[in-house]
């Protein structure tokens, strides 16, 4: 095992879990123990390339049946197999070509552009006398020192338009809870800097969550109660959250089933604290009282303060870290897994109800934070 994995004590989980099923926790995390996936470090290699240190969800190389999955070359980029038998990753290819054609001027798609990883085109090699296709990747966790990573399936319909009637039923079948919550944890990896371990868990993980229990595992994700100013990073994800919201609600290009969504944020503490350091001579929760959760009056001048609707933060403080620059160093938010992506003249509802329900949770986290710092 990489010595920066850790799960989390008995002790730990009843702190964290706060009323939520303690049991069913401590299953998940067993079970994530013992799939482990990093073991596959042991598997050999194409040339030129290395395990993702930060994967936490998708193909693992040496797993599954064509024992190919995600690989880091050593220029940087990620790389996803694009296997010859399987229409799934010439599908995606075709969409990553699609979006990231050099003469595309449609205004539509050229925004999309932003919420995906950078396409750099494909690289083939020889693995085991046969050859392999490679899509190469920007890797959005590069930016990060410690990356905090959540991969999220966005949708409660998880199968495509072409699957057939036993697809369909394994789909439906696999996470019942995803009807009403409209997403499901795939895997996450957070940055325990009080132990600097990391805590790994799976999609095991994922699909032990309720509805009751979903906003935790979020909480889990962000560090609450450990991490400092959380505010800060739930404004940045609403928002870059609303803004994929927007696209999806005016686009008719494409629909999107069995996606996800990466959301990434900067686990060192050192690091991050570096990165926000103009933020905290502006932002002292003791200087700005007046300016979280709700509307408030001024005694000397009646002036009533506005808030931003999206994030709930006062809007000179919302105005502030979204037009500060050293916040893409300390989060960001990329749509991902484009294998069963369709085009579509309709408004992809599937995708809209799996992230407006996200939306939902980090909102209600949001407002909860705030209130309770008032």
């Amino acid at each position: 095992m990489h010595p920066q994995l850790i799960y989390i004590s008995v002790c730990r989980c009843a702190q964290l879990t706060n009323g939520v099923d303690l049991i069913q926790l401590i299953s998940a995390f067993t079970s994530s123990w013992k799939q482990q996936p990093y073991s596959r470090t042991m598997t050999a290699l194409p040339d030129d390339t290395t395990v993702p240190l930060h994967q936490v969800a998708g193909h693992f190389h040496g797993k599954g049946k064509y024992k190919l999955g995600m690989l880091k070359h050593k220029d940087g980029s990620i790389l996803k197999p694009v296997i010859q038998e399987d229409i799934r990753g010439q599908r995606e290819k075709s969409f990553y070509t699609k979006v990231f054609d050099t003469f595309c001027s449609d205004p539509v798609v050229l925004q999309l552009q932003s919420f995906l990883p950078k396409y750099r085109g494909c690289w083939v090699t020889q693995f085991n006398s046969t050859k392999v296709e490679y899509m190469c990747l920007e890797d959005i966790t590069d930016a990060f020192n410690k990356p905090c990573i959540l991969d999220l399936k966005i949708g409660p319909r998880t199968f495509d338009p072409e699957a057939k009637p036993q697809k369909i039923k394994i789909e439906t079948e696999k996470y019942p809870a995803g009807e009403v919550i409209g997403f499901r944890i795939l895997g996450m990896r957070v940055f325990q800097s009080d132990r600097q371990e990391y805590l790994v868990l799976d999609r095991n993980f994922g699909k032990q969550q309720t509805p009751d229990t979903i906003p935790q595992a979020l909480k889990m994700f962000l560090n609450i109660p450990d991490r400092p100013k959380p505010w800060v990073l739930l404004c940045f994800f609403l928002h870059k959250l609303h803004s994929i919201r927007s696209w999806f609600l005016h686009q008719r290009h494409f629909v999107f089933y069995s996606s996800s969504l990466l959301l990434v944020y900067e686990g060192n503490t050192t690091k991050r604290i570096g990165c926000e350091r103009t933020m905290n001579s502006n932002l002292s929760c003791e200087q700005n009282k007046g300016s979280f959760g709700s509307k408030s009056t001024s005694e000397d001048n009646d002036s009533v303060t506005e808030y931003c609707s999206v994030c709930c933060l006062s809007s000179n403080i919302c105005e502030s870290l979204l037009h500060d620059s050293t916040m893409s160093f300390i989060c960001d938010v990329r749509m991902i897994d484009f294998a069963h992506v369709f085009t579509s003249h309709e408004k992809d509802a599937n995708y809209l109800v799996g992230l407006d329900s996200l939306i939902t949770y980090l909102f209600n986290i949001q407002n909860s934070l705030l209130h309770d710092m008032q």
